[in-house]
């Protein structure tokens, strides 16, 4: 059997003007819905932390599978 992977994307909070040096730790509206348009285009499939981890407890696949974070709760 293959390794189980995913891939998990880790934010900040999101801004409606980004400007480079000033949120360097944020990401504008605009580049979010362009990634997320992407992963979409992929065929990604997004999941939480608790279904992550109930699949990889019964073993199930993960296939094209992504976990998307805020860590502040920031959206």
């Amino acid at each position: 059997m293959s390794a189980q992977k995913t891939t998990v994307l880790m934010y900040h909070a999101l801004t409606e003007k980004w400007e480079q040096g000033v949120n360097s730790i944020h990401i504008g509206v605009e580049m979010f819905e362009q990634q997320m348009a992407w992963l979409n285009a992929q065929n990604y499939e997004s999941i939480t932390v608790t279904e992550l981890y109930q699949r990889l407890s019964k073993r199930l696949p993960i296939v094209n599978t992504i976990v998307i974070t805020f860590d502040d709760g920031y959206l």
